[in-house]
């Protein structure tokens, strides 16, 4: 057996081990009970200008960053001020961060309340 084999070889078993071995950070910093894995949803964003992330369900509110098409988010909860749909992201940032539905294909099963 050749060094290249061998090398190809030892690929092959340590590639599916990693995938293994590696945790999300979120699985680890959130325990997840079945009912609150329920409550959460991951969506991307279709929009392809992005969608911005809210201090506040306003869009005239400060911006806290920006989403680039693609790029999945999980949303806990949803809620409706005024007339637009915005959705809770679950953040570790007091005061949370929000998203305009708008930029979102919506989900099956709407998220709850918040």
């Amino acid at each position: 057996m050749t060094l290249r084999t061998l090398a190809r070889k030892a690929a092959l078993i340590a590639v599916p081990l990693l995938g293994l071995t590696t945790l999300s950070p979120t699985a680890d910093a959130h325990p997840v009970t079945p009912k609150a894995a329920a409550s959460r949803y991951t969506l991307s964003v279709l929009n392809p200008a992005g969608a911005p992330i809210y201090e506040k369900p306003s869009s005239s509110s400060r911006k806290l960053a920006h989403l680039r098409q693609g790029t999945e988010v999980v949303i806990i909860c949803q809620l409706v001020k005024g007339t637009r749909l915005w959705y809770s992201l679950e953040t570790l940032r007091p005061g949370g961060e929000f998203v305009w539905s708008g930029h979102f294909m919506s989900p099956a099963r709407p998220p709850r309340s918040c």
